[in-house]
């Protein structure tokens, strides 16, 4: 800044001026960083490969990336209008609300779950969520949501350890047992409810060819075959069948295939 300071003859008349300047070189280049640190977070919040979403209290998203505005089709005022209950899928929001409240009352520094939004539309998305405190040190403190949308392949995993819990709780109260085989290692894996059924130590590995011997001698065949045409030509069967425990007890099951990884017994 320049001051100008006016300087007085004999005369009492103005003789001329004295100008001041103070050299602000230091605050300049600081409010400068200071812009290009802004400038260079901007472009890598919004430019980042995962999702992000800065939340604030009441669980509203007060900043979302271009990623977020994305995978969910809302615009980023809708967005930050929203708490993630709204968008989140009803059956998951337990889990998630149950980890946010832990994290802002400080009894965990993150969390990461597997969960499902709902887009816009109306699409269910599987998405891995990670969820990290961001202190600060002042009474400002928010917490970092990162999203990753999940490929099919692991959306398939995820459904699948679903369906084998959902199996678990299933067998546990209809004494619903599962087996499968794996062809190429030529292995049998048996739930515990099939070694429960078998009267089988359930730490007991099962060979293959071990198996068919747990089956009534004149139903051995039978199995052998359906189990083939399974195998071969994708065939589902459903079969009434004697087994012979290991303890010699001799009972009655049903056996059914349902898909050509999968069959049930019970």
């Amino acid at each position: 800044p320049w001051k100008l300071r006016p300087w007085y003859a004999e005369d009492s008349n103005i003789g001329g001026f004295i100008i001041f300047t103070e050299i602000l070189t230091k605050e300049v280049n600081q409010e400068e960083k200071l812009r290009e640190s802004e400038r260079r977070f901007t472009n890598s919040f919004n430019e980042a490969q995962f999702a992000i979403a800065l939340v604030g209290d009441g669980g509203v998203p007060f900043l979302v990336n271009n990623q977020f505005v994305r995978l969910l089709g809302y615009t980023e005022e809708e967005l930050t209008r929203m708490s993630f209950e709204e968008f989140t899928h009803p059956d998951d929001v337990k889990k998630d609300k149950d980890k946010y409240l832990a994290l802002i009352a400080n009894k965990i520094d993150s969390y990461t779950i597997d969960k499902r939004y709902i887009t816009k539309s109306g699409e269910i998305k599987y998405v891995k969520l990670n969820v990290t405190m961001v202190d600060e040190g002042t009474d400002n403190k928010y917490a970092m949501a990162l999203v990753e949308d999940l490929t099919e392949a692991e959306v398939a995993k995820i459904m699948n350890a679903d369906m084998d819990r959902m199996m678990a709780e299933v067998s546990a109260v209809a004494n619903i047992g599962s087996w499968e085989v794996d062809v190429k290692a030529s292995k049998r894996f048996w739930s515990d409810t099939v070694y429960r059924i078998h009267e089988e130590d359930p730490n007991k590995e099962i060979a293959l060819e071990a198996g068919i011997n747990y089956f009534h001698p004149d139903h051995r065949d039978i199995i052998s075959k359906a189990v083939e045409e399974g195998i071969t030509n994708q065939k589902p069967w459903d079969l009434e069948l004697k087994i012979v425990t290991a303890n010699c007890a001799s009972l009655k099951i049903f056996v059914k295939r349902r898909s050509l990884s999968r069959s049930f017994s019970s």
